[in-house]
């Protein structure tokens, strides 16, 4: 019955946008290694981007490139 519960568990909470992952924890280097990887991924897939300084916001770092200059 236990496993039964556990996997209506992942079964009810694992979707699509926060998935389960099962890692083996028998062996700290692939853990480590496993995250690592899934954490990656993760952060690659959402396509981060810079956000872009406004024109206002380059004068004034011109301004401030130009005055540190002088100095």
């Amino acid at each position: 019955s236990y496993m039964k519960a556990y996997e209506d568990m992942l079964s009810a909470t694992s979707t699509e946008e926060s998935p389960w992952y099962v890692i083996p924890a028998d062996q700290k280097w692939l853990t480590r290694t496993l995250v690592s990887y899934i954490i990656t991924q993760k952060i690659e897939s959402l396509n981060i981007q810079q956000p872009r300084p406004s024109e206002e916001m380059m004068k004034a770092l011109d301004e401030a490139k130009k005055k540190l200059s002088g100095e």
